[in-house]
């Protein structure tokens, strides 16, 4: 738990979910805004009719909070990149959550003292074929991007990776790269552009699959390409700099509380990091 927290407090984006505090009796918890909406996978079983916009919107706005993490010096590794911990706000943001399994990265992908050295943890479906076959398997920069891209199946065409296989099969299937059939995904026509950025996310040579940058200027021009009556036609920038793309496909802090709140974010954000010191200190 204090590697989360740790993590956890070290990220602000406003496609990364707040963490608003933690207690530590009777049992310990952290606190975080609650969301109407739930998961991803919550919002899309409850919202069946939802347009192709507004599932890339999702997906963008999940991958900003990705690659704001792949960003940080050292990285963050996320390592466990699913719908299910991407929450949805009441202003129908896309934010990821969960870093239960994340990784501090230092250079070269050495792991900083913030990780773990139990046997490596995460959602089968999701997960890289060199999570299994390596001699020394560790969730990575790439592991995530892979992981990704089963996000972006599972959102576009409303089902996971491999859905209805056993677990062996699926397995096989990862470490003998072997990916996700067009023809069990009818919900994503064969056409479309971004089968061609899943095989790359899904590519058995980990170096080979494309950043997180890369995925984000892949992804905008698929909605930049749709028109939106309800586009203000103003553009905005990511944090490596997208400037084709709408202000309103990622949430800004502005838009989703009062002026006020704004303007105290700074303060908050100090006042956690010095709890999150003082519990690293006490537990040490």
């Amino acid at each position: 738990m204090k590697r989360e927290v740790f993590v956890w407090s070290q990220t602000t984006h406003p496609n990364l979910h707040p963490l608003l505090g933690y207690r530590s009796q009777p049992r310990p918890r952290l606190i975080s805004p609650w969301c109407r909406h739930g998961n991803l996978t919550h919002y899309l079983r409850n919202n069946p009719g939802l347009s192709r916009l507004d599932k890339l919107r999702l997906i963008f706005q999940a991958a900003c909070g990705l690659e704001h993490l792949h960003a940080q010096s050292p990285p963050i590794c996320h390592a466990d990149i699913k719908p299910e911990n991407v929450l949805v706000s009441d202003y129908f943001h896309a934010a990821l959550s969960d870093f239960g399994l994340s990784r501090v990265l230092e250079g070269f992908g050495r792991p900083s003292g913030f990780t773990t050295s139990e046997r490596i943890k995460g959602t089968l479906n999701y997960m890289a074929g060199e999570l299994f076959t390596a001699e020394n398997p560790r969730a990575t920069l790439e592991t995530d991007v892979y992981a990704f891209g089963g996000l972006i199946l599972t959102v576009m065409s409303g089902k996971t990776p491999f859905q209805g296989l056993r677990e062996s099969a699926v397995l096989f299937r990862i470490t003998n790269d072997q990916p996700p059939h067009m023809e069990d995904h009818q919900g994503l026509p064969h056409s479309d552009p971004l089968w061609g950025l899943m095989r790359r996310c899904w590519t058995m040579t980990p170096e080979a699959r494309p950043p997180m940058q890369e995925v984000l200027r892949e992804v905008s021009p698929s909605m930049n390409s749709i028109t939106d009556p309800d586009s203000d036609g103003e553009f905005c920038r990511c944090s490596f700099g997208v400037p084709f793309l709408r202000k309103s496909l990622i949430s800004t802090p502005e838009a989703s509380c009062p002026p006020s709140l704004a303007m105290m974010a700074p303060v908050l954000q100090t006042w956690m990091s010095m709890q999150v010191l003082a519990l690293l200190i006490r537990g040490a």
